[in-house]
């Protein structure tokens, strides 16, 4: 698979160690200035990750025939209620995107959820809640 993060800057990762050798990097390029989407690109669709944020990540899949993406719910209880700020922010290729605070989601379990994608060759992670992007764009 291959990892994106800045236009034309596009890496191969075989195994969960690249892929968390990869994903360390981001996080620590001292050239980045914002958090960042990185997108790891499957067979059939691509997991986008939150990087650089202090205290979350987050998730999003998207298919490669633009079906509805589906993002990660972190914050079971904040969806229930419908609290969706503080927005969690992130450049997309120097796009600014913004998720809901119920995306947000502790830092490991993106990576476990990456490295999962990854292992079932573009399987989303059971463990998460997926559910279907309805922000009109």
């Amino acid at each position: 698979m291959e990892l994106a993060w800045k236009r034309d800057r596009a890496i191969s990762v075989k195994d969960t160690a690249e892929l968390d050798a990869a994903l360390e990097a981001i996080e620590r390029d001292p050239q980045r200035i914002e958090p960042v989407l990185a997108f790891l690109a499957g067979p059939t669709g691509f997991l986008s990750i939150g990087l650089g944020d202090k205290d979350f990540s987050v998730l999003m899949y998207g298919t490669h025939d633009r079906q509805t993406p589906l993002h990660a719910v972190g914050d079971e209880a904040a969806r229930a209620a419908g609290e969706d700020r503080p927005f969690l922010s992130f450049s997309s290729y120097g796009r600014p995107v913004q998720f809901a605070k119920w995306c947000g989601l502790p830092k490991e379990t993106a990576r476990l959820a990456a490295r999962c994608f990854l292992q079932q060759d573009g399987g989303l992670w059971s463990h998460l809640r997926w559910e279907e992007e309805t922000q009109s764009r």
